[in-house]
């Protein structure tokens, strides 16, 4: 699954982040989709109805941090998930406790401090 999230800057602009394709992200048709529609949205070329076109779309690293800041700071628009082998997900709530990272065989996630 692929997660994207919408900060709002300070002019009003929206940013559509997701991570970069790194090695941990891979490629991926819904992913690619969800760039390319946000991305012609942004410039003009394809207009999808109730989506602004003030839209910067970010392929960059984003942590918890940044999104728990966004959220307290009322920059967080949404944060949704999205893949091949589901529908887009959209996020109600998210919780952020201290957390460290380890590596399972499965990539990598994040586990709570004992």
């Amino acid at each position: 699954m692929n997660l994207f999230v919408v900060f709002r800057q300070g002019d009003g602009t929206l940013e559509l982040v997701t991570p970069p394709l790194d090695g941990m992200i891979l490629p991926g048709v819904t992913r690619d989709s969800v760039l390319s529609l946000a991305r012609g949205n942004a410039a003009g070329t394809l207009r999808i109805p109730n989506l602004t076109t003030k839209l910067v779309v970010s392929e960059r690293g984003v942590t918890m941090k940044e999104v728990s800041e966004a959220a307290q700071a009322g920059r967080l628009v949404e944060m949704f998930g999205a893949g091949e082998s589901l529908f887009s997900h959209f996020h109600t709530s998210v919780r952020v406790t201290e957390a460290r990272s380890t590596r399972s065989r499965y990539g990598c996630c994040c586990q709570p401090r004992k």
